[in-house]
């Protein structure tokens, strides 16, 4: 990796050379002579530190080889201002600034580490974060485009960057750890996942770095890698790193050791097939811990047991845990010989595992049967693989293979056997309860398929002990950022996704009633004429031709008019006012304004429940989505004295009012109430002078009510300009 600086080029008399290639002048050191006594000739070692400036041949931007041979050159500290973008991409970096600081990652780290090591040690931790690409090389273009953590978001060169990864202590990580530790509830019964993994080292000498036995191959030395899991408050807790060369079951008790010294009580640990054994059982018992584990190397007990409970909960209903496609029954047992007590062993059955692993075994063996068949009246030896499974006949003079005898006994057996797992625990619970507590490992799973494929780790390039231990602790900080986004965007997507159901439930209640009132509509004339009539009377503002098709219905007249104000109180944005002036001109002013109060009265509430209960969507295709969304607005600031105002227009609609107040979070009664005493004066008004005034005089008198509907408006649009005014 090149820094992104530059320095003046070494002049160290016949030690420094020049090489260009692809029009790139590379700078060599030589640091060693090898005597070749074959050949009688010394050879130079050299290495590359750099490559010549372009605009100066005395300066060149040098590597990390050169720090290593020239430690004690000047470097700089700082980049130049020059080197940085005028557009910065601040939306991550917000969110994870948000999260940083409801962790108290930055409180901590400032107890151990200066203003600028804190602001380093977050950009780099953010940078394994943020960046997809994320190998120390590219550090540079991140800070480029970044906000930054330093004071002044100042940017340091890459020399400061690895003086700083040198410089991290062990003392540093450990009073993080334990300053991290020390806020959680030690008195809360948790279930810590404890999971490993190892890495591969690439370069640098490094002491726990060995070869051993990992997951991935490579031909390259590792380390391993723990980190304990909190499933209930779903957090990182500490890690710890070890040579290669440990495995998981001799390590287990180490780390078991170390929850305690945290002060962790009452918890448990869900743990792997691979950290099962005795010993690891023994040793958890002791310190009191609990534990849920999965069975390994006790196949021959695990398989008596499920074939001796074999019938007995698979088609169960009361054993059925749907939420994982299992059935499930729990049985007490010792787990080995010497075992003082007895366990928890929780047998399972998926019908969709047994079929795969059904299909498997018959798949392997056919194989295998196929592939012996290619070697009869051969000399071939087999593995202990092919004796398992089928009894092999050889000829025994010539020791030619003859013939495979499918052992059926034992592929019946693993047949009988397909489908089924077993969990143990140390507590007593339920088979839901314990493979729900196992499944919960999940996460700490997906910690180091994160932490390998989204921070980058999934090798270690650094050249000294030191920047090991520091990188490591800086990936565990941004493992605990990752946890934390994860968990956010995790909650907010069931959010969205139970919104999701109960939007898509209230479209189904919906899309039914709409089909059934449809259905009505077009095939029920009588309803179809009567609807009809109301819409074009009420659209038309035709008062007599409305007095004449109520009369039409007789004794059924005022349900008519009834029906007539729910109808535009639902169906926005029909006029009100005609139908209380019909009303008070055909039944008596008093008669009249009873009806029309008590119609819209329950009117409005049909608004206010629709809103509520079907949702905005379903209001929206109702009414229009601009004019809902300014009354919704208007509502939520001025709450139920805007109801109480708007109810004394009747030439505003009603039924935009309700459901924009069904919309918001104002209660079914002080929006009732309000509504209520809002239009009661207007609706006796309306109809003592519509009862009374004909022609001319009538239409002065609403023109009278309109000029007061404008000078309330007027009136509140001042206190509005006024509240703002008083803001600014």
């Amino acid at each position: 990796m090149y820094l992104d600086f530059l320095v003046k080029v070494p002049t160290v008399k016949g030690k420094i050379t020049r090489r260009k290639k692809s029009n790139v002048v590379y700078i060599e050191y030589e640091y060693d002579r090898v005597y070749d006594p074959s050949r009688k000739y010394t050879f130079p070692k050299r290495v590359t530190i750099g490559k010549l400036s372009d605009t100066d041949p005395e300066l060149m931007k040098p590597n990390q080889n050169f720090l290593k041979y020239f430690p004690d050159a000047e470097l700089p500290e700082s980049k130049n201002r020059t080197s940085r973008s005028s557009c910065l991409r601040v939306g991550t970096y917000f969110v994870l600034r948000k999260i940083i600081e409801e962790c108290s990652l930055n409180d901590i780290l400032g107890k151990y580490f200066g203003s600028r090591d804190m602001g380093l040690f977050l950009d780099l931790a953010v940078y394994l974060t943020i960046a997809e690409n994320n190998a120390a090389q590219y550090y540079p273009d991140y800070t480029y485009n970044h906000p930054l953590f330093t004071e002044k978001m100042k940017q340091y060169s890459d020399s400061t960057v690895l003086d700083f990864l040198n410089s991290v202590t062990d003392d540093q990580s450990t009073g993080f750890l334990n300053t991290w530790n020390e806020s959680r509830n030690y008195r809360e019964k948790i279930y810590i996942s404890y999971d490993s993994t190892n890495k591969n080292c690439q370069a640098g000498d490094i002491k726990m770095v060995e070869f051993g036995h990992p997951k991935v191959d490579m031909g390259e030395p590792v380390f391993n890698y723990a980190v304990a899991y909190d499933t209930h408050n779903q957090e990182p807790l500490f890690y710890e790193k070890y040579p290669g060369s440990l495995n998981d079951i001799s390590q287990l008790q180490f780390m078991l050791d170390k929850a305690s010294g945290y002060g962790y009580k009452k918890i448990g640990f869900i743990l792997d097939r691979g950290y099962f054994s005795c010993e690891n059982i023994q040793y958890m018992d002791k310190c009191g811990y609990s534990f849920v584990i999965m069975v390994k190397g006790m196949s021959a007990l695990v398989n008596e047991l499920i074939l001796e409970n074999k019938g007995t909960f698979e088609n169960k209903r009361v054993n059925n845990i749907y939420e994982y496609g299992v059935y499930g029954k729990t049985i007490r047992h010792k787990l080995y010989a010497s075992d003082k007590k007895e366990r928890y062993f929780h047998l399972y059955h998926s019908i969709s595992k047994e079929s795969a692993e059904r299909i498997e075994i018959e798949n392997r063996i056919n194989q295998m049967t196929q592939y012996l068949k290619k070697y009869q009246n051969k000399v071939k030896e087999f593995g202990p693989g092919f004796e398992k499974y089928f009894n092999l006949h050889y000829d025994e003079k010539s020791q030619a293979f003859i013939l495979p005898e499918e052992r059926c006994s034992v592929v019946e057996r693993e047949l009988d056997l397909a489908g089924y797992f077993c969990i143990v625990t140390s507590e007593k619970m339920s088979a839901k309860e314990a493979i729900e507590l196992y499944k919960s490992r999940d996460v700490s799973e997906k910690l180091f398929r994160g932490d390998k494929s989204y921070l980058g780790n999934k090798s270690i390039r650094v050249y000294s002990e030191e920047s090991a231990r520091a990188k490591i602790f800086v990936e565990f900080v941004a493992m605990i950022v990752r946890c934390k986004m994860y968990i956010k965007l995790k909650g907010e997507k069931c959010i969205i996704m139970n919104n999701n159901k109960t939007l898509n439930k209230s479209f189904c209640i919906t899309a039914l009633i709409i089909v059934l009132l449809i259905g009505v509509y077009i095939f029920v004339n009588p309803v179809n004429e009567v609807i009809n009539n109301m819409v074009s009377y009420l659209t038309k503002l035709d008062l007599e031709g409305l007095k004449k098709y109520i009369l039409s219905f007789g004794m059924w007249a005022p349900v008519i008019s009834f029906l007539l104000m729910i109808l535009q109180s639902v169906a926005a944005p029909l006029p009100a006012f005609i139908i209380t002036f019909a009303n008070a001109a055909l039944f008596g002013w008093v008669n009249g304004a009873i009806l029309s109060w008590t119609s819209a009265m329950v009117g409005a509430a049909l608004c206010f429940y629709i809103a509520r209960f079907l949702g905005r969507d379903t209001v929206e295709r109702l009414t229009s989505k601009l004019a809902l969304k300014n009354i919704d607005e208007f509502l939520g600031k001025y709450g139920k004295h805007t109801v109480l105002i708007a109810r004394l227009l009747p030439f505003i609609s009603f039924d935009l009012v309700s459901y924009g107040a069904g919309l918001t979070s104002m209660r079914f009664i002080p929006f009732f109430v309000a509504t209520g005493i809002g239009q009661l004066p207007a609706t006796i008004v309306y109809s003592y002078v519509g009862g009374m005034l004909t022609g001319g005089a009538k239409l002065m008198m609403m023109g009278i009510m309109t000029l007061f509907a404008i000078s309330v408006l007027v009136y509140l649009l001042k206190q509005i300009y006024t509240e703002k005014k008083s803001k600014v």
